[in-house]
């Protein structure tokens, strides 16, 4: 039976420590555990010392191995603590890591947008030169990112941020790390690694999982909807600190608008105490009220589904509710276009073995196909199977690369503000779905 937080933090209590420490999964339940851990681990009085907190995405192997290697200050545990590692990540996490250092950048988060892109060539050994000089085909290639998330002058905006902060691509030597958790730190040095999802295909992943613990944080959902997703263990200690209850309706407001993102589920809740003020009742009239942003990432794959599909109608439905929250419209544009390369990578592998009609299942020679051009990431079946339904509504392949092509045009008129931003989507949105075969 697997171990839960509860029991590894009462262990710690107790002198029974492991090597190293791996948190995946939910970022706020991962944060939530680290700050059990830190707190059953060192006493306040030596974390001044015996206490290292290291930025994950911008440190590598040898940096956090030297910190472990070093003899603690104060008697005791010394707790080296990596957040967001980038260490365990595979090469199919990369695409999403790119898109999001050009979200950090368009935001105006150019340290961190940098920071993030060069966690990204620290995994193929690459050099800050590579950011500018390397081919999309290398990048696929050597990182298994997706060509159609690279742009050029984002790139060569991240190399001129990367320069005038001197920073550095980290690197990424695990052998004196692994050799240090299997026993080779001095004294009582413990180690905890944070990371959204670690791939166990790696040497290091697998090496930390066999000398230590390894706790996979998410909330419960005993169902498909997001109406059965537990989140008391958020709910219930900020209600309890500020003296709240959270009426039923108002719960499941909360947990359609924003899904089982924890973190912000905690926000939006802080957020509703201090509304209520000195009432005790936080109902759903609050939640409307307040204006709960919704950030559910199945919104934008709603969105982008119903823009592949070509359902003009409920496309513009979910980005008129997108653009009402305040969804920053570059992520809108980037999920339209995933979804719309996505259904022209289907219809291009299905053409080319034969498949016509409705079939109730794709050939499995398309499904493998389709895993060896994802990155070996291989598809669910019926999802595979509802993208090939959603190509049929375009006439064929040179109709969707034509889609792909409007979406490279809408992102960059957005990224160049060239025209209203809501105007810009709305015109993508009928340009892909108002032409039908």
């Amino acid at each position: 039976m697997a171990e839960t937080v509860d029991q590894i933090v009462e262990a710690a209590k107790a002198g029974e420590t492991r090597p190293v420490y791996l948190l995946s999964g939910d970022e706020f339940l991962v944060r939530q555990a680290v700050g059990r851990l830190v707190d059953a681990l060192v006493p306040a009085s030596a974390r001044d010392f015996n206490l290292v907190e290291l930025d994950g995405a911008v440190t590598d192997a040898k940096t956090i191995a030297s910190h472990l290697a070093q003899v603690p200050m104060f008697p005791g545990i010394k707790l080296v603590v990596v957040l967001d590692t980038t260490l365990l990540s595979g090469k199919q996490d990369l695409t999403p890591e790119v898109e999001r250092a050009a979200t950090l950048l368009a935001d105006g988060k150019e340290k961190l947008a940098a920071r993030r892109i060069l966690s990204v060539l620290s995994r193929g050994g690459w050099s800050v030169d590579d950011l500018t000089g390397a081919s999309h085909g290398r990048w696929h290639k050597e990182l298994g990112v997706d060509p159609g998330v690279l742009d050029e002058a984002v790139l060569a905006r991240l190399a001129e941020v990367v320069s005038a902060e001197g920073l550095r691509v980290p690197e990424g030597e695990t052998e004196t790390l692994e050799r240090l958790l299997a026993g080779g730190a001095p004294g009582k040095n413990l180690l905890v690694l944070t990371c959204e999802k670690p791939d166990r295909r790696l040497s290091i992943t697998r090496h930390v999982e066999s000398e230590g613990v390894h706790l996979v944080l998410k909330a419960e959902q005993r169902g498909r909807s997001v109406d059965t997703l537990d989140i008391g263990a958020v709910t219930g200690a900020i209600l309890a600190e500020h003296g709240k209850t959270l009426d039923r309706d108002a719960e499941l407001a909360l947990k359609r608008a924003i899904g089982g993102e924890m973190r912000l589920i905690a926000g939006e809740l802080e957020k509703l105490c201090l509304y209520v003020g000195d009432r005790r009742r936080i109902t759903l009239d609050d939640i409307e009220s307040v204006g709960v942003t919704r950030v559910r990432e199945e919104a934008f794959w709603e969105l982008g589904s119903a823009a592949s599909g070509r359902d003009l109608a409920a496309a513009l439905w979910y980005a008129h509710d997108a653009f009402d929250h305040g969804r920053h419209p570059i992520p809108m544009v980037a999920s339209i276009a995933g979804a719309v390369r996505r259904t022209l990578e289907v219809r291009t592998v299905a053409d080319r073995h034969g498949v016509r009609g409705r079939p109730r299942n794709l050939p499995a020679a398309v499904v493998d196909e389709v895993a060896k051009a994802r990155g070996g990431r291989k598809p669910h079946p019926f999802a595979l199977l509802k993208e090939w339904e959603r190509s049929r509504a375009w006439s064929g392949t040179d109709d969707l690369a034509r889609g792909l092509r409007a979406c490279r045009d809408a992102d960059a008129a957005l990224k160049r503000s060239r025209g209203d931003p809501r105007l810009v989507v709305e015109r993508l949105l009928v340009d892909l779905c108002g032409r039908r075969p």
